[in-house]
């Protein structure tokens, strides 16, 4: 069966802009909208960081001398180096694709590795286990969100949940990169070249040849309607989705501040002209395979809110919230779990507690 999407082949863009469109088409999407497929370039290059990453081992004079702007993703995991890639985004309904985190990433990459299967290579998903304290680069580990040729990764993927939308986005390296990471990470720069060499690969060292972003973009866009059985519908962001994007942009730009590590969890955060609010509900469970978080506000169930996991183990989703109380729980991998970064608890009629979160 033969569904649409639409298709947004957007060219190079400012890596605010770039952040602040992705974010409008997920905050944007609704029941009625059409699942997205985004692809684009960075200009001037970039270096995304992680929602939660420590920025104390980034050399920024580096970054400046090299021309390449800091910018904080909305998804977890690790910093990627977006200079000589093209980055594509899916933004979904859950309820159109596999449940669960890792058959959701398996879903999406049949068709970025249908895409590559018609440039003759041969890819196939990463099988290692991420582990904390390790390189600050994405690269350096290839989980089962990761494409990889004969061991060495050329796509890194990361995802974002906001209540029942997914927002999966990822870099597909297309020439070397190597020494520029190394360059790029304060006092350890032999230790990410280390831990790089001979884990990550391109597309041109792949192929022998040069590559461009828009060979590539066509080979992903059929390889996505031959794997997935989509018709595209190409266009533009839409009206509102370009006004919402207008209105994200100052949030990405590259100040200090905007980097700044983020530590709170679970804080509401008001979106637009809304009269709910927007809820980031996060677990440190590094060793867990489904977290889902539920409560009052959806009927307790554990299959509508399931969060997305970072490289580090961190569970993440957004819900949108009316004001008010709201009492809550995560179930990990069938066991109900508190959050212990949750200010206050309530006992519930089992005798265990819930936690509670405001929102005002």
């Amino acid at each position: 069966m033969t569904r649409q999407w639409r298709l947004i082949e957007d060219g190079p863009g400012g890596p605010a802009w770039n952040m602040a469109a992705d974010e409008a088409i997920l905050r944007t999407f609704n029941e009625e909208s059409l699942p997205v497929l985004r692809l684009y370039t960075w200009s001037p290059p970039a270096l995304s960081l992680g929602y939660f990453q420590k920025i104390s081992r980034i050399n920024f004079e580096e970054l400046e001398h090299l021309g390449i702007i800091p910018v904080r993703r909305m998804t977890g995991g690790r910093a990627v180096l977006h200079f000589g890639d093209l980055t594509y985004s899916i933004i979904s309904g859950t309820d159109e694709i596999p449940a669960g985190v890792s058959a959701s990433y398996r879903y999406f990459c049949q068709g970025l590795l249908a895409g590559f299967r018609r440039l003759g290579i041969d890819g196939d998903l990463g099988s290692e286990r991420s582990a904390r304290g390790g390189p600050d680069a994405c690269f350096a580990v290839s989980t089962g969100a990761d494409i990889v040729y004969k061991r060495r990764k050329f796509v890194g993927s990361a995802q974002k949940r906001v209540g029942p939308t997914l927002l999966q986005h990822g870099s597909i390296l297309l020439c070397p990169q190597l020494e520029t990471l190394g360059c790029i990470f304060e006092s350890s720069g032999a230790r990410h070249r280390e831990a790089l060499d001979g884990k990550i690969t391109c597309l041109e060292d792949i192929l022998k040849r040069k590559v461009g972003p828009e060979e590539i973009a066509r080979a992903i866009v059929e390889g996505f309607a031959e794997a997935l059985g989509i018709e595209f519908i190409p266009g533009s962001l839409t009206m509102d989705e370009m006004s919402v994007a207008h209105r994200f942009v100052d949030k990405y730009r590259w100040t200090r501040c905007n980097l700044a590590e983020v530590k709170s969890k679970g804080h509401p955060e008001k979106f637009g002209n809304s009269t709910t609010g927007w809820v980031q509900f996060s677990l440190d469970a590094p060793d867990a395979r489904l977290v889902s978080v539920a409560g009052d506000f959806n009927g307790w169930s554990t299959s509508a809110h399931v969060l997305s996991r970072d490289e580090d183990g961190l569970w993440l989703i957004d819900v949108e919230l009316p004001p008010g109380r709201h009492v809550y729980k995560f179930l990990v991998d069938g066991e109900w779990r508190v959050d212990p970064g949750s200010a206050s608890y309530v006992v519930n009629a089992d005798g265990t507690v819930n936690c509670i979160v405001e929102v005002e």
